[in-house]
């Protein structure tokens, strides 16, 4: 399938939002993305970026949001966050890099 082939176009995910989560305890911070239920779990002193993206050709603004920026953030006492980009997200780290 080649770049300008309008099946690849389709499935392109453009990123819209970057949000930070840093784990500023002296403990490690589990965080949980959603709607994936992935788990990853922060050292002291580290930083992550949650990036939220949208299918502009599929996807439907989220229900009961104005903004495409908008993320859910729940937490789940001082050592657990879980974070949805209300759609598609990933991690990153400071330098943009994806994480697995």
């Amino acid at each position: 399938m080649s770049l300008g082939d309008p099946q690849h176009e389709a499935n392109t995910l453009t990123p819209v939002a970057r949000m930070s989560i840093a784990n500023d305890s002296d403990d490690v911070l589990r965080l949980t993305l959603e709607p994936y239920a992935s788990d990853y779990w922060l050292a002291p002193g580290e930083t992550v970026y949650v990036v939220k993206a949208i299918n502009e050709k599929h996807d439907r603004p989220e229900s009961g949001t104005s903004s495409a920026q908008h993320f859910y953030v729940h937490y789940h006492g001082p050592a657990w966050v879980m974070v949805s980009p209300n759609g598609h997200g990933w991690l990153e780290d400071a330098d943009g890099n994806a994480l697995d």
